[in-house]
């Protein structure tokens, strides 16, 4: 726009210009006298009562031709949009180049590329990579589990052996029948004979309660960490590539996908990170033995099936004369006890679970 006190000054020049060809004298002293009068740059007032000097030269008015086409850099580069207007946006435009850079785009499936933190503690996501992708850990840690003592359940199935009927055709030396009784309770007889006798095994023979050992488990830690971050999403690149910051110096570009999987192209480095733990410690079965300090048997006939009819008390060893239908055969165990033998040890281990393949580009 131009100054007022430019527009005036012309104004000025241009009256002088257009007066009379021949003035009057008083006209022409006065111009004389306007002419011998001081040239020092008159002062104006401009509308607003703001004072300003008339410049010296006048000024030609500037061409819009002339003006210099200047537009700010490109203000965010991962934004995906043309923030400077000059038609181009994040890695395709030149102002983005130290910034931003187009690489390989990663097979579907992976999760967007973007910087490994890894360490003992995996570092937090920082600007640009400031979203987290995936935190996993690897290298299982964890103490052998402590075992309980060992208990023990309370015997059953308590027996003498070897116990049993012998049967034979006619007297009680020599071998016993194929049919002889043996067992425990009521048994009845498999078929006729001529003679029996009870005979008692000195051995005590039962079942212990399964024992038990309970494990205490250290909680189990981790080795490693690692941290995947990615950054905003950016546009600008040719088909099969994406627009991502440029990482600090050696940091390479990481992507990562579930499960333990081959590596896509480009990014070949293969490393494998979990998110659980497979605790399979516990303790061995513990095993308890059989101990008594004394075993007997008694034995009564009896003349009909299932315990019924006559009964003869029998003693061990003694040879009788008959064919009974049945037998109760009664076995006693003196202070019988399960006590521990073996077991309650450690075992297993913890290993690492549910799998997550990071690959980055080497």
């Amino acid at each position: 726009m131009r100054s007022p006190l430019l527009c005036l000054i012309a104004a000025s020049a241009l009256a002088a210009c257009a007066g009379p060809s021949n003035p009057s004298p008083d006209v022409a002293d006065a111009s004389a006298a306007d002419a011998s009068a001081d040239t020092t740059p008159m002062d104006v007032t401009l509308a607003d009562g703001t004072p300003e000097s008339a410049p010296d030269v006048l000024a030609e008015d500037a061409r819009p031709e002339d003006v210099a086409d200047v537009r700010a850099p490109e203000s965010n580069c991962a934004n995906g949009a043309d923030d400077d207007l000059d038609g181009v946006s994040d890695c395709a435009d030149p102002d983005c180049e130290p910034v931003v850079r187009c690489i390989t785009a990663p097979e579907a499936g992976w999760s967007a590329p973007g910087v490994l933190n890894t360490g003992t503690t995996a570092g937090a996501c920082a600007a640009p990579f400031d979203t987290q992708a995936y935190l996993g850990n690897a290298e299982p840690m964890a103490a052998p589990p402590t075992c309980s003592p060992c208990t023990c359940g309370a015997p059953t199935e308590l027996a003498c052996v070897p116990s049993y009927v012998c049967e034979r055709t006619s007297g009680c030396a020599g071998t016993c029948n194929a049919r002889s009784v043996e067992g425990s309770g009521c048994v009845d007889a498999p078929g006729p004979v001529g003679t029996y006798a009870g005979r008692s095994g000195p051995r005590a023979t039962g079942r212990c309660g399964a024992g038990t050992s309970t494990p205490t488990r250290p909680s189990p830690t981790w080795g490693r960490a690692a941290r995947l971050c990615t950054a905003a999403s950016a546009t600008g690149c040719a088909s099969g590539q994406v627009c991502v910051p440029r990482a600090a110096s050696a940091v390479p570009v990481c992507v990562v996908r579930a499960g333990d999987v081959a590596c896509p192209a480009v990014y070949t480095v293969k490393q494998v990170f979990y998110g659980d733990f497979n605790d399979t410690r516990a303790c061995t079965a513990c095993v308890c033995s059989l101990t008594a300090t004394g075993c007997s048997v008694s034995f009564t006939a009896y003349s009909q099936p299932s315990c019924a009819g006559t009964a003869t008390p029998m003693t061990t060893d003694t040879c009788y004369t008959g064919d009974p239908a049945s037998y109760r055969i009664t076995h006693t165990v003196a202070d019988a006890s399960c006590a521990f033998a073996f077991g309650g040890a450690p075992t297993g281990t913890v290993t690492a679970a549910t799998p997550s393949t990071v690959c980055c580009a080497p």
